[in-house]
């Protein structure tokens, strides 16, 4: 490794130090997220340790420290590795791990993908180490694990399978993701995704790859084995009355109302996670495409990145059309 690379190693690791730092030394203080956060999700996940219910088999047991004993079945599985942190660490210095695991995985999953199937020539090291950390340090619930941090270490290894049928290393990506994740937020769009993919494949290539098949199948499958609970109440049990059947948006809006929250939304992001991407990425865009305009494919690929972003607003704000 040369000296270049060496100070920019240096660097990388000063900002994640940095990144992490007041979390590590004074976390009680730290600022955290209370809304879908503190105030939820992470307390359900802790208590399922807390009450001794990690091992928990009957998806109909009541835990009776919510809602006067909401069934063992609605929350999450014994099997996630989110709930093994705060049960063997505690809820202060599980979160702390949880969080640098959660945004750690994604810098190094982020950086091999790139580096093994996207700019993989050598003076692209730059650009790949700086993505990655770009990509690590984004506000994400990390109590929900690999939901979205964990998706360039699985799409990478599922490129590996797909290019060389994979190393072991792969398919244990392909095992760690679901038991890191859910499978009702990033695990869906991924199964989803992922099995879109292997039929364009299929079709196009006109012949099943049989390694990928099997790692979607055994990702697949991990899911399942992790979430029974969550299968079962939903497809067997018919007693429980689901929290969305009773959704009401809380801010209806017409048609235009939607047009607008969805211009929104692609230029001061989510509120849950707001980055005001849109007066970064989209300036950045517009000067990219003005350097590359002879340059098709760039172009193309430009407009469907904008497309997606257009896509993916939409549906988050079609939710409050009424």
């Amino acid at each position: 490794m040369n000296k270049e690379k060496i100070l920019v190693v240096f660097v990388v690791s000063a900002v994640l130090l940095a990144y992490f730092f007041p979390y590590v030394i004074d976390f009680e203080n730290s600022y955290v997220r209370i809304q879908d956060n503190l105030n939820s999700t992470y307390v359900t996940k802790y208590l399922v340790a807390a009450t001794g219910n990690i091992f928990e088999m009957n998806p109909l047991k009541p835990v009776d420290n919510i809602m006067n004993g909401i069934p063992r079945g609605c929350l999450h599985s014994g099997f996630h590795l989110v709930i093994w942190l705060l049960a063997i660490f505690g809820p202060v210095a599980g979160y702390v791990i949880n969080y640098i695991m959660v945004h750690m995985i994604g810098f190094f999953g982020m950086y091999y993908m790139l580096k093994n199937h996207v700019l993989k020539e050598e003076s692209a090291f730059l650009i790949n180490i700086l993505v990655a950390l770009s990509f690590s340090i984004i506000p994400v619930f990390s109590n929900f694990g690999l939901d979205v941090m964990g998706q360039p270490m699985l799409f990478n290894a599922f490129l590996n399978i797909r290019k060389s049928n994979g190393r072991i290393t792969d398919y244990l990506a392909v095992i760690i993701y679901p038991l890191y994740t859910f499978l009702v937020l990033g695990g869906m769009a991924v199964l989803i995704g992922l099995g879109l993919s292997f039929i364009i494949d299929t079709i196009k290539n006109r012949k099943i790859h049989l390694a990928f098949f099997k790692a979607l199948l055994l990702l697949t499958l991990m899911f399942a084995f992790v979430e029974y609970q969550l299968i079962y109440m939903y497809f067997i049990q018919d007693a429980i009355i689901l929290n969305r059947q009773f959704y009401s948006p809380a801010l209806p809006l017409n048609y235009k109302g939607v047009i607008g929250m969805t211009l929104d939304n692609m230029l001061f992001g989510h509120y849950h996670s707001a980055l005001i991407p849109g007066f970064v990425i989209f300036p950045v865009a517009v000067i990219v495409s003005l350097f590359s305009f002879k340059n098709k494919e760039k172009i193309r690929g430009l407009l469907y990145g904008f497309a997606a972003c257009l896509l993916i607003s939409f549906m988050v704000k079609i939710l409050h059309w009424k």
